[in-house]
């Protein structure tokens, strides 16, 4: 799926960890909520989102919010 999103207009990035039991979380970033509209309307994307509920994932949550502000920090 990150090949297919990484080609949406609106798709901005994401960012992905998991620990070794297994439990993950995956960040999203898109320009609006237009987009991620689209995105949850593409067929390949409810293919796969059907796929997942079938037996990758007992479990998940979508949470969508919005980013006021951001600040990096970065050591030299």
């Amino acid at each position: 799926m990150a090949e297919l999103v990484g080609k949406y207009d609106g798709f901005m990035g994401m960012h992905s960890a998991r620990d070794q039991d297994g439990y993950g979380i995956t960040v999203c970033y898109w320009k609006s909520e237009d987009s991620i509209k689209a995105w949850r309307e593409d067929l390949e994307h409810q293919t796969v989102q059907s796929k997942g509920r079938g037996g990758w994932y007992s479990e998940y949550t979508i949470q969508i919010a919005e980013v006021k502000r951001s600040t990096f920090f970065k050591a030299v």
